[in-house]
């Protein structure tokens, strides 16, 4: 992209570098690929790829703990996302919750809770509340911090029916965890403990389907390994022959020059 000059896609491909680095555990990376990326896209006053990035960048400071970072980052990626001319309302659903969750976990209830409403709201505009299963669960785990808990319960079953339905088996956990919490807290062991026990056992399918995955791509490495190793000792065998055979036949023809010579 930076040999055609297409600098929106040398932006893009600049974030979709810093979320591979991300992934792999190199923040620092991630975080100098991201900015370059930023920079970009607020040069070329790119509302969709300036929110993005901030979003990414806000998820990485808050990885570290560095949460007042990313509230800078996701307050700007709000701002950005509400008036810009290509952020769709799905967008905006979108930042609203992000911002909101970071609230949350700084201690911001009031705040975070006019966010996750407003997100909600935007995202029942768009189809309903369950395209934004997490800031549903989200708002519900405030809600319990809050005592509310006939609130947070409503919005919990709710999520989890969206999400049994989608067969989101990371976000089920995460919803069970949550209802165990609740129910602990209104009283009803039983409920909490059910809850709790589903929780474990999706953890323990998710570790397991993660395992066989990891399992499965290091088979796959070390095929890929055994093949290339067969292809290279191929290819030097077939290099050893082929320099046989040249010398093969540069004898033969030095016995007929000598057999014409002896002539």
């Amino acid at each position: 992209n930076r040999k055609l000059g297409d600098r929106k896609w040398e932006a893009w491909a600049l974030s979709s570098v810093g979320g591979v680095l991300a992934a792999s555990g190199d923040a620092d990376g991630a975080l100098e690929r991201l900015h370059e990326a930023l920079e970009l896209f607020r040069e070329l006053d790119h509302a969709v790829g300036v929110r993005r990035v901030l979003a990414r960048i806000a998820k990485l400071y808050g990885a570290a703990g560095r949460h007042d970072e990313a509230r800078v980052q996701l307050e700007e990626a709000l701002e950005v996302a509400e008036r810009g001319t290509g952020s769709s309302v799905w967008s905006r659903s979108v930042a609203h919750a992000e911002l909101a969750e970071t609230l949350r976990r700084q201690g911001h209830p009031v705040e975070a809770r006019r966010l996750f409403e407003r997100a909600l709201e935007l995202a029942e505009a768009v189809g309903g509340r369950a395209s934004v299963l997490d800031a549903q669960l989200n708002y519900g785990r405030l809600l319990i911090d809050e005592g509310a808990l006939d609130e947070a319960a409503a919005q919990l079953l709710d999520n989890l029916e969206q999400a049994t339905q989608r067969k989101n088996r990371p976000h089920l956990s995460q919803v069970h965890q949550a209802l165990s919490e609740l129910y602990a807290r209104s009283g009803d062991f039983r409920e909490a403990y059910e809850h709790l026990r589903l929780h474990t056992e999706l953890q323990a399918e998710i570790f397991d389907q993660k395992t066989r995955s990891a399992i499965q791509r290091a088979q796959l490495r070390m095929e890929n390994a055994a093949a290339r190793k067969e292809a290279e000792t191929s290819q030097r065998r077939l290099e050893e022959l082929k320099e046989a055979q040249a010398q093969m036949i540069e004898t033969e023809k030095m016995a007929i020059l000598g057999d014409i010579a002896a002539g």
